[in-house]
């Protein structure tokens, strides 16, 4: 990676993407940045009632504001919520980027 971001810039960034290009599937997106190094980052991105798009289209945008084509999806979660209405579920997953 030749460009390093703070965290909060990376979550602005992350949801301006799903804002701009997703924004009729997502409820209540959560973006997270679990680790930021200069040799990776990691982002948790996740939704209430079923995980946030994952697409060619965010990957590509990821890899333009990176500068890198190294984007690994290293981890999927669901989590459900209330029995009868899902509400405090979470589905997401978790991407690694690398230089």
């Amino acid at each position: 990676m030749t460009k390093q971001h703070t965290n909060e810039e990376i979550i602005a960034e992350v949801t301006r993407i799903y804002s701009q290009l997703f924004d009729a599937y997502i409820y209540d997106l959560l973006v997270e940045v679990t680790v930021n190094t200069p040799e990776s980052v990691r982002i948790k991105i996740s939704d209430m009632y079923s995980a946030p798009p994952m697409n060619s289209e965010l990957i590509f945008a990821l890899c333009e504001f990176f500068d890198t084509k190294h984007i690994n999806d290293v981890d999927r979660w669901t989590y459900g919520g209330c029995e009868t209405c899902d509400w405090g579920s979470s589905y997401g997953f978790e991407l690694e980027v690398l230089p």
